[in-house]
């Protein structure tokens, strides 16, 4: 197994557990005393991590990333990835926040799940570029233009059955 699939298995994992624990959490009703420490702890930080990979799952070196706080709709933080393109960002506890690469004209080129993390907990996300596939036209452009050309060239013109028939004296 490649260290990709290796690192986002390890970011999969994290992400059921963080589920697993909220799912406790919330399967949990705390009393009194706990709600207290809570409204205590709430400067406490929370963290999110996570990789950005390219479309075909590997790693982007040393990309730059930014944390949008949705809430605000402002970039709190710019970060730029490792190596392993693994990043982190420390965040504000019930903030729903994305992690966005955007290129060097700043416009968004990815996005990545909205995540939201209780204090002290570390929440995951994983940011995917898209792939970049030729589109149809550009590949066939030249070629249809090319077969036009010959064809006309030789005098071939093309009949459909459909279209009306028009006498060329009226």
């Amino acid at each position: 197994m490649s260290p990709v699939h290796v690192r986002l298995n390890a970011v999969l994992a994290s992400i059921v557990l963080a589920a697993s624990l909220v799912s406790a959490q919330q399967a949990v009703q705390p009393g009194p005393a706990v709600k207290t420490a809570y409204r205590v702890a709430g400067d406490i930080p929370s963290m999110i991590r996570g990789v950005v990979v390219d479309g075909e799952q590997k790693p982007l070196k040393f990309a730059r990333l930014r944390l949008r706080n949705l809430d605000a709709n402002e970039i709190e933080q710019v970060a730029n990835a490792d190596a392993l393109g693994e990043f982190s960002f420390v965040a504000k506890p019930g903030v729903p926040y994305v992690v966005e690469f955007a290129d060097e004209t700043g416009r968004v080129v990815a996005v990545g799940d909205v995540v939201r993390s209780s204090v002290g907990e570390v929440a995951s996300t994983l940011v995917v570029l898209p792939s970049r596939v030729p589109t149809l036209a550009g590949l066939f452009g030249g070629t249809a233009l090319t077969v036009m050309t010959a064809a006309t060239g030789i005098g071939l013109s093309v009949v459909d059955e459909a279209l009306p028939k028009v006498s060329p004296t009226k």
